[in-house]
């Protein structure tokens, strides 16, 4: 008989509503509180197995529990690929309620902090910033002041938007830091920095930017390929400036280096409301924690 845990996003106003449902169960003990840990211990240890975890109207939850929902859900995809690792059947089933299309709150938006001779690469990222700030879509970006970094958060900001900054301490020390942010968060490595990214936000954006910028895209889709995180990720194709990445891309994926089901999860428009169309309505990939050996 398979334990069955079930939470309903529906009726959670606060983290605290998610640790009530849990400790609602019969098998969980009564010293499970809020601890994320607790929490890892009851799903891989305590709870009888077979184990399958329901939650229900996700899009709700991820909607009232901000960036506590992605480190819950976080946990919930460890303790799935513990019992994965351990041959141990564990099931998570998620709903996203009646709408079939994600709810974009924060995203996190990549691009340089260069300032190139032709104008179109600022005026693009500025208006980045504001289409997102008038859709009530959070900003999320390297908390830099110069370049099309400087751009796309006065354009959300111009607009009222949120805008999310991570800095390194020693971008800060030299003067770097946008501190017109609505939330500047310092860090001491790029490796927080970026976590902090995956953590805020609900997708990714590329817009036109150098090797950091690179290196910062390649990681969210090398994650999404592993099954860190389930978010999409988008490349924003503006003026053709990155024709050759996606043709490269597309032939890596026709090479054999990158699987036939890890090819979509690189979403590309030439627009960014037709990318955000495309997120919104993106489908996580099966990752490779969950694939078999003959699928590798």
């Amino acid at each position: 008989m398979t334990t069955q845990l079930h939470l309903d996003g529906s009726k959670m106003r606060n983290v605290g509503d998610f640790y009530a449902q849990v400790r609602g169960h019969p098998d969980t003990p009564d010293w499970f509180g809020p601890n994320l840990d607790a929490l890892f211990d009851l799903l891989v240890a305590i709870l009888p197995r077979p184990l399958e975890v329901r939650w229900r109207d996700t899009d709700l939850a991820r909607e009232t529990l901000g960036e506590d929902f992605a480190k819950l859900m976080q946990v919930l995809r460890d303790a799935e690929k513990y019992h994965a690792e351990h041959e141990n059947e564990f099931i998570l089933s998620i709903e996203e309620g009646q709408d079939e299309n994600m709810k974009l709150s924060r995203l996190a938006i990549y691009c340089g902090a260069a300032t190139p001779p032709d104008p179109r690469y600022l005026e693009l990222a500025r208006d980045v910033g504001a289409l997102l700030a008038q859709r009530g879509i959070g900003v999320v970006y390297g908390g830099g002041r110069l370049g099309l970094m400087g751009a796309l958060a006065q354009g959300a900001l111009s607009e009222g938007g949120e805008v999310i900054g991570v800095i390194p301490h020693a971008m800060v020390e030299r003067e770097f830091a946008n501190h017109d942010c609505t939330q500047l968060i310092t860090v001491d490595t790029m490796h927080q920095r970026k976590q902090h990214f995956t953590d805020l936000a609900d997708g990714f954006i590329t817009l036109p930017g150098g090797m950091g910028t690179m290196d910062e895209l390649f990681e969210a889709l090398s994650w999404a390929q592993i099954g860190y995180h389930e978010n999409p990720v988008g490349l924003l194709n503006a003026f053709g400036f990155y024709d050759d990445l996606v043709q490269f891309v597309n032939r890596m994926a026709d090479t054999g280096f990158v699987r036939a089901t890890h090819r979509e999860i690189l979403q590309v428009a030439d627009s960014l409301p037709e990318l955000l169309d495309k997120l919104a309505s993106y489908k996580p990939n099966t990752p490779i924690y969950r694939m078999s050996a003959d699928q590798l």
